[in-house]
């Protein structure tokens, strides 16, 4: 598989949709997620993300909490699509 990561906050995608990231857990650890991403963060959810509008972000959901923003992500590319079902 060819290594198409972008490293972030350097470049920013410009679509809101899903892509697969790279996110940064300790100083030597790393995961691969699936992540949102919202040009507006404000029109997304303006309850929880209430302090900047405008501002664009990862973000996901927690049932119990609402949505929340994702800031350890260092590298993203576009995401595979699924799988079909026969």
């Amino acid at each position: 598989m060819k290594d198409n990561w972008l490293p972030y906050p350097e470049y920013k995608p410009t679509e809101e949709k899903q892509y697969l990231v790279t996110r940064k857990l300790t100083t030597d650890r790393k995961i691969v997620t699936v992540q949102d991403w919202s040009n507006n963060l404000y029109k997304k959810d303006p309850a929880d993300f209430f302090r900047e509008q405008n501002r664009p972000g990862w973000y996901d959901y927690d049932s119990e909490w609402g949505y929340y923003e994702v800031t350890n992500v260092i590298g993203w590319q576009p995401a595979p699509e699924p799988m079909e079902e026969e």
